[in-house]
């Protein structure tokens, strides 16, 4: 099988490919597991922090990559992908030529040669960092208060409400102490 980004091309023509491909700021990679090869085409600087992404043309370059964390997310995806024949779907970090971390929405599937053993897998990486920042917000806000930064009014009875539980439990007292603070 050729090339995913080359088949694409071949079909629907290269340039509107890559429009498509700027448009979406994904990046596509076609990993030839045989040769441990990797063509990426798009833009890789937001991902990887460097439009020189030649280092990156061998799968362990990729792999290390990937903040240990979140390799188990990533061979999960592919164990479950092998097994259900579904594409893959999961989102993890990639270090980045700074030293921070990207992000990543990483879809795709692999393709068998005629043994068990894996060919080649193909997908796509689009940049999800701001996303995930949005979210990390989002659930701050909905435990602390932005002005003040301590519980809100929810979070601070689910407290209460478990100090009094355990106020009970463990036959103890306990206290509940409000200042208000004006001028």
């Amino acid at each position: 099988m050729r090339n995913v980004a080359e088949k694409a091309a071949n079909q629907i023509g290269s340039e509107w490919l890559q429009r498509a491909i700027d448009a979406t700021g994904d990046l596509l990679y076609d990993w030839d597991l045989t040769n441990n090869k990797i063509t990426w085409v798009g833009r890789a600087a937001e991902i990887f922090g460097t439009d020189q992404i030649g280092p990156l043309g061998d799968g362990e370059t990729f792999l290390a990559r990937i903040n240990p964390e979140d390799t188990p997310v990533r061979l999960k995806a592919l164990a479950d992908h092998l097994a259900e024949g579904k594409p893959y779907d999961c989102e993890y970090r990639i270090r980045t030529d700074s030293g921070g971390f990207c992000w990543v929405h990483d879809r795709g599937s692999a393709e068998n040669s005629g043994s068990s053993a894996l060919r080649r897998i193909t997908g796509s990486l689009r940049p999800i960092t701001s996303r995930k920042q949005n979210e990390a917000r989002l659930e701050r806000l909905a435990s602390f208060d932005e002005l003040t930064g301590h519980l809100n009014q929810i979070r601070l009875r689910e407290a209460l409400e478990h100090a009094l539980t355990f106020s009970r439990r463990a036959n103890r007292p306990a206290g509940y102490l409000v200042v208000g603070v004006d001028k």
